[in-house]
This record gives structure tokens, C-alpha cells and sequence, in this order.
């Protein structure tokens, strides 16, 4: 049985003046941007929780690359949990991020319809892309799973046979997955996986616009592994996937922390006593490896140049 989350948090009110609802407002926000930037449930909270100094030079980092940040109506619903509240602290960082002219977008995740059937004019075609989106994301022991097997359009779209023309499919998938969603069943990430995967597809876009951060390595390796399955020949677009500390080592690139201190106490904020990454040893590794630090010892390597290249 599904627990109890709600779509519309009971404090929607406090967070609204913060974000753009509209289709018709976030869809050029969404094109003329640079970067769309994908907020996964734990990279928000992580983020809310840092210094507002340190939020507000993510908001300048985002600016040097024409971002926007977007919440999936998903990760709304992961935020607001079983009390049906989003907590003062995210509120508070989105409210950072809006201040800071970094525009938020709470997006319907059936919305990816509309960008792709411009694209491509064909209910047909959206759905095809949806079809191989969920089959990606389909796993023995997924929400995404459970739902197919209750309903039988959603059977029909992951199985062989035609196509179906539905042009309301996304909105029917999308719905019916989310009122199942339990505790603990990363659909945030799957959602938003299946969505970059669509978006991927868009002819005009660059690869790497469609990013997302996450600190759970396990969402950002079935995000790359999903992705990583469409056939070069239809496009060879790949996700950003961004960890914090992977942000963090962009940032400084920036030049957005001034000393070892400062980047410490940001880390440290997030991961209180170590780090694990997955990393690239200028000196020594062919290929990336698993590393353990301190805050203190992570920030000291990405401050020596040419040391450390984190992947996640």
C-alpha cells in the first residue's frame, strides 16, 4: 500500500512566491537556458542546509552558466514527506536561489509531452521515447515496476507490441506512478531519469544541458547506465550528473571559495566526518577509483591543482 504523500504540500503558500507553476512561463525559461539543472530530493536538502554564504555562491556559480534550477512535482512530494510540509530550511534556500535571480521551476513531469511533441509531431513518437524511458527504469523492485502490473496501459506501453497513440500517456504514466510512491523507492530520481532521457532526444538542445544533482550514487548510476542505452544513432546527448562535491570542484574553478577553510566548512556542512567519491588521480589513476577523505583532506587535494578530478 502506498503511504500517504501529498502533491500539494499544506505550505504550498510559503514556497509559491519562489517558483514558476506555468507551463507557459517555464517552457522558454527551460530553452533559453544553458544548463536546466534537475534538484534530486537529497541535493536539495544537502544544499539547504549550508551557510547562506555558501548557497549564494552556488547561485552565482549557476549564473556564469545561464542556469535554472527545476523541482520535479515528485521531489516536491519527497520534500514535503508524511507531514505534508516542506521544511523552513528548503524554503528558505529556494528563496536564496530566487533573490539571487536563479529562476525555479516546479515541474509537472507530464509536461515532457509538450516539449517533445514540437519536436517530433507525432503522439506516436513521444511515446516510443516514453516506452524505452520506462523500460529503462523498470527494475524487479521499483514503484515504476508495481504500478505497470495494476494497469493495463501501462503494460501495453512497456510491451511489444504497437506503439499507442495516446497523447495523454505521459500524464496517465506519470500520475499513476507518483500516487503509488513508498517510502524509500528513489522515484524522485527515477522520474527525473526518465524525463532526461526524453529530453535527450529534443535535436536542438546540447548534450549536457539536462543535468542533475544528486549525492545518491546509486540514482546517478542508473541515470548514466539509462542513458547510455540509446543507440548513438538516434543520439549521442549525454546527462551532466553532478554530485555536491563535484559542484563544489566546479565552483572553485570559479574561483567562488577563497581558502582551503572556507571550501572545508561547505563540505563539512554535507559530509560531517568523511567523503566517499569517485575520483581521477591526476598522478596516478587511468581510470576512475573509490576514494575516502576528510572535508579538511578532499578540500586540500582540490585546492593542489592538477591533483584530483572528481566524477561523483
Amino acid at each position: 500500500m502506498s503511504t500517504a504523500y501529498t502533491e500539494t504540500p499544506e505550505n504550498f503558500a510559503a514556497l509559491q512566491a519562489y517558483v514558476l507553476t506555468d507551463f507557459s512561463d517555464y517552457k522558454p525559461a527551460i530553452e533559453n537556458a544553458d544548463l536546466v539543472i534537475f534538484y534530486d530530493t537529497c541535493a536539495v536538502q544537502h544544499h539547504a542546509i549550508l551557510p547562506e554564504k555558501h548557497q549564494k555562491k552556488i547561485c552565482d556559480y549557476l549564473k556564469t552558466k545561464n542556469s535554472v534550477a527545476v523541482i520535479s512535482k515528485c521531489v516536491l512530494m519527497e520534500l514535503a514527506g508524511d507531514g505534508h510540509c516542506i521544511h523552513s530550511r528548503v524554503i528558505g534556500y529556494f528563496k536564496t536561489l530566487a533573490e539571487n535571480d536563479i529562476k525555479i521551476i516546479l515541474f509537472e513531469e507530464s509536461c515532457i509531452y509538450d516539449f517533445l511533441i514540437e519536436a517530433f509531431q507525432s503522439a506516436n513518437a513521444v511515446n516510443e521515447k516514453l516506452r524505452y524511458a520506462v523500460r529503462s527504469f523498470n527494475t524487479q523492485t521499483s514503484t515504476i515496476k508495481e504500478s505497470i502490473k495494476k494497469d493495463a496501459i501501462l503494460t501495453a506501453l512497456v510491451g511489444d507490441g504497437a506503439i499507442p497513440s495516446n497523447k495523454d500517456l505521459c500524464a496517465h504514466f506519470f500520475s499513476s506512478v507518483r500516487s503509488n510512491k513508498q517510502h524509500g523507492d528513489n522515484l524522485g530520481e527515477q522520474l527525473i531519469g526518465i524525463c532526461i532521457y526524453m529530453m535527450l532526444h529534443l535535436p536542438a538542445e546540447p548534450t549536457c544541458k539536462f543535468t542533475i544533482y544528486t549525492d545518491d550514487r546509486g540514482a546517478a548510476g542508473a541515470i548514466s547506465k539509462s542513458t547510455k542505452s540509446i543507440p548513438h544513432d538516434v543520439t549521442d546527448k549525454q546527462p551532466g550528473i553532478f554530485s555536491s562535491a563535484k559542484l563544489f570542484q566546479a565552483m572553485l574553478e570559479e574561483d567562488l571559495f577563497m581558502d582551503e577553510g572556507e571550501l572545508t566548512e561547505a563540505i563539512r556542512t554535507i559530509y560531517p566526518s568523511n567523503i566517499c567519491t569517485l575520483a581521477l588521480m591526476e598522478k596516478s589513476d587511468l581510470h576512475t577509483e573509490e576514494y575516502t577523505f576528510t572535508p579538511s583532506e578532499l578540500s586540500r587535494l582540490m585546492f593542489a591543482k592538477n591533483t584530483i578530478k572528481i566524477a561523483f
